[in-house]
């Protein structure tokens, strides 16, 4: 295994010794999925790993953000209350009309509890 930067090195101790939550960011080849891989093996905190992309979550073992949170792949429009007057094509959500797509199983209920 490659060895971790002093940086990274900071990042395990910050997770390990706080209850924060940590959002990775970086650009390609910074070592995100490297040290995404060093928390889960090291931590001892349920870990969540989402992603943007399908192939992004599929290299760090996890799911799409879209995925978890159980999001539609639509547009969401949060003042609208009746998204049926918009058309051409294009998929609508608001607020009112989200609900309809969360169904919560014991693993996701868990991980929000």
């Amino acid at each position: 295994m490659k060895s971790l930067s002093t940086e990274a090195l900071y990042t395990l101790q910050f997770i390990n010794q706080t209850n924060k939550s940590i959002f990775l960011t970086g650009k390609a080849g910074t070592g995100k999925t490297t040290l995404l891989k060093e928390i889960i093996a090291t931590t001892h905190k349920n870990t969540v790993v989402v992603a943007p992309t399908g192939i992004a979550a599929l290299n760090a073992g996890g799911v799409t953000i879209h995925s978890m949170f159980q999001l539609p792949f639509a547009a969401f429009l949060p003042d609208v209350n009746d998204v049926s007057n918009f058309s051409g094509g294009i998929k609508f959500e608001s607020r009112s009309s989200l609900g309809r797509h969360f169904k919560m199983n014991q693993t996701k209920a868990f991980c929000y509890s």
